[in-house]
């Protein structure tokens, strides 16, 4: 229910690339073609731990349902650090993206 009522909220097209696990011929991570999710994104300063364990400040934040992680890019943004928001029942209702 709560998610249902969440998707209005997320009303802006966001390009999402996401990471394949792969890597190209240069030894860099290889990235899916870009998809267009729905979200919602605000410019937000806030400091985060990235999965090296540095503190970083990001610029921005992208709450979507889409299965989002680190490493992803999001508007053309790297994904340093992703939240979950859980429903009651434990169930995922949204991500947020800290970019």
């Amino acid at each position: 229910m709560l998610a249902e009522r969440f998707e209005i909220y997320l009303n802006q097209d966001i390009a999402w690339k996401a990471k394949t696990g792969g890597f190209d011929s240069y030894g860099q991570p290889a990235y899916a073609a870009a998809t267009t999710i729905k979200g919602r994104k605000i410019g937000k300063r806030k400091l985060v731990v990235d999965g090296a364990g540095r503190e970083i400040t990001t610029e921005s934040e992208i709450t979507t349902q889409a299965d989002i992680s680190a490493g992803d890019f999001l508007d053309d943004k790297e994904v340093i650090s992703v939240l979950e928001a859980r429903n009651l029942d434990g169930s995922l209702v949204a991500k947020k993206a800290y970019l």
